[in-house]
């Protein structure tokens, strides 16, 4: 994020549990302790109670867009690589508002 926050934004499965949605966050840190694979600190898009019910977006099930608050989270959480389902954008529509878009990881086998 301190980069380019844009960059940092990914949607993940917490604790690799796909059977349950997946969640946006921004990444702060990424590390790897010693005998473990790369890890990620992020931060949790907040849901917030401005953001509309229902949601506009919900009305397109085509397009992968909610609203979400423009704010995170400000606890940290270690994310494994393998939990990342892909990136996503994020537009703030207001101080309070952001809509976000999901942007699944696609894999391309050659022929």
């Amino acid at each position: 994020a301190s980069t380019h926050d844009g960059d940092s934004l990914i949607m993940f499965h917490p604790n690799n549990d796909r059977t349950r949605p997946t969640v946006y966050a921004s990444i702060q840190y990424i590390y790897r302790l010693p005998g473990r694979s790369w890890q990620f600190a992020v931060k949790r898009q907040l849901a917030g109670s401005s953001v509309q019910q229902p949601d506009p977006y919900s009305e397109w099930p085509d397009f992968p867009a909610r609203t979400y608050s423009a704010r995170l989270s400000t606890n940290l959480e270690t994310v494994e690589i393998d939990w990342v389902a892909g990136h996503y954008a994020s537009w703030e529509i207001s101080q309070e508002e952001a809509v976000v878009v999901a942007l699944y990881k696609v894999t391309f086998r050659a022929s």
